[in-house]
């Protein structure tokens, strides 16, 4: 390994690397320690949103658990700033922390299922579709994200929405444990009745109350095969497909979860050319014949431009969102707000701003929240309220970094214009920023946030763990 750059502390301040420190850590650690110089750090660096060009001054690695151990002590005894890698699809690239430590976990991608108790043990370094993959094979599911390179650790942390979650809920209130290696470089089991207190802050809390390498999930039975309902109509007429899926929604099945995208319909969708469009999305998640039956009103708006509906396999459902191009070659910007309401007057505002986005590939998506993700109450997790009927995302991606200013001051604007709708929280996965994600965390919490402050203090007093929608340690 060789490094070649200043390391960040964890104050802030930049000093000269000591290799020899670096080698010994080396000598200790059966994964990699990757320099700037070395082969292999720019892949090791890059992450899903191309914005982030920050450059660690080492990425190590961790074969295991006992490389993690080893080095969380190394960065606390040399007080150095550390961030933690899982899927890198963290939009505001916490997972990236400049000159500093990144303790990569992609290695730690174990999954195992236990198909008599209905439980998925995950690696921390696990992606989506190594859970998708483990558990169809017993015809089970986790509740987890929608796109498959997601990261599982960085999802469940910040909540995790997913197609099941009118059913069984977010992926938070599937997790039945965790292992965790604390910012003292302690190994911590959590649950229920053991560090509980640590086990209800990791539920919302995000990553700032340890390093999770093992998460334990209940699973439930879904699929092989689910009803995928993805029509897709003019953007023109997206004021009525609106109201008329907001109407659908409120009597929907739970086995159903939906949302709307506005967006650019690709010509692969059975088009000449690609246009905008309004497309509902769904997933149901039961008997195949009564989806069928239960989405027909839903493919049946007029005029219809695609229509991808059908059954389809689970596994293939959770990567129809996956991303075509290479992992960093987008920009990415998104920002988030919860909402009682959806009406009329909050389409016609995001239909206007649509219509002069600066990057076609930029979408506003509406999910419907509703079923078993409303019926928990806020207290019993730290990720708080959970009241809301939609949330709005406004998902920005463009190509290059000229368009980089234009794009994130779009984004801005229209989330300023919805603001006055919102109930003050944000999904605080998608919350902008690092800056704003950070000072989004208090009022999305809400009565939480205090007890996690006392729960930061007694699992890390120092904020070792700081790059994450951050919690200050009680004073």
């Amino acid at each position: 390994m060789i490094l070649g750059m200043e390391i960040r502390t964890q104050s802030g301040e930049l000093r000269n690397v000591d290799d020899a420190a670096f080698e010994k850590l080396a000598a200790r650690m059966h994964g990699d320690l990757i320099g700037p110089k070395d082969l292999g750090y720019d892949e090791a660096r890059t992450v899903f949103n191309g914005m982030i060009q920050r450059r660690p001054a080492s990425v190590i690695r961790c074969s295991g658990v006992a490389d993690v151990i080893q080095a969380v002590r190394f960065a606390r005894d040399n007080e150095i700033l550390v961030s933690v890698r899982s899927g890198g699809h963290n939009v505001a690239g916490s997972s990236v922390a400049e000159a500093g430590l990144m303790i990569d976990l992609r290695q730690l991608r174990e999954v195992h299922v236990n198909p008599r108790k209905r439980l998925a043990h995950v690696g921390g370094g696990a992606l989506l579709r190594d859970l998708d993959w483990e558990t169809q094979a017993f015809g089970l599911a986790v509740p987890a994200g929608v796109v498959s390179d997601t990261g599982v650790a960085g999802l469940t942390l910040g909540g995790g929405y997913g197609w099941l979650r009118a059913k069984y809920g977010l992926s938070i209130d599937n997790l039945v444990a965790a292992d965790v290696v604390t910012a003292d470089g302690d190994y911590l089991h959590a649950n229920d009745t053991e560090n509980s207190d640590l086990f209800w802050a990791l539920r919302g809390g995000g990553g700032n109350f340890g390093i999770v390498t093992r998460f334990t999930f209940r699973a439930h039975p879904v699929g092989p095969k689910v009803v995928f309902c993805a029509p897709s109509y003019p953007i023109s007429r997206a004021r009525s497909v609106a109201s008329a899926w907001r109407e659908f929604m409120e009597e929907a099945p739970e086995e159903f979860t939906s949302v709307i995208f506005l967006q650019q319909l690709n010509p692969d969708s059975g088009t000449a050319s690609s246009i905008d469009v309004i497309c509902i999305v769904g997933v149901y998640a039961g008997d195949v014949n009564e989806g069928e039956r239960v989405i027909a009103p839903l493919r049946q708006l007029r005029p219809l431009l695609a229509d991808e509906s059908g059954s389809k396999d689970f596994v293939d459902v959770q990567r129809h969102l996956d991303s075509p191009v290479p992992t960093g070659s987008m920009r990415a910007y998104f920002k988030s707000l919860y909402t009682a309401e959806f009406p009329d007057s909050l389409v016609e505002t995001i239909l206007d701003a649509f219509a002069v986005r600066p990057a076609a590939t930029s979408a506003v998506v509406i999910q419907a929240l509703r079923g078993a993700n409303q019926r928990v109450s806020a207290d019993a997790t730290a990720f708080g309220d959970r009241s809301a009927n939609y949330m709005i995302e406004l998902n920005s991606s463009w190509p290059n970094d000229r368009e980089t200013d234009r794009n994130v001051a779009w984004t801005r604007d229209l989330f300023r214009q919805l603001e006055p709708h919102g109930n003050g929280g944000v999904y605080l996965n998608h919350a902008g920023d690092h800056q704003e994600t950070v000072a989004h965390a208090a009022a999305t919490l809400g009565d939480n946030y205090e007890r996690l402050r006392v729960i930061k203090k007694k699992y890390d007093a120092s904020n070792f763990f700081s790059l994450n929608h951050n919690i200050p340690p009680a004073e």
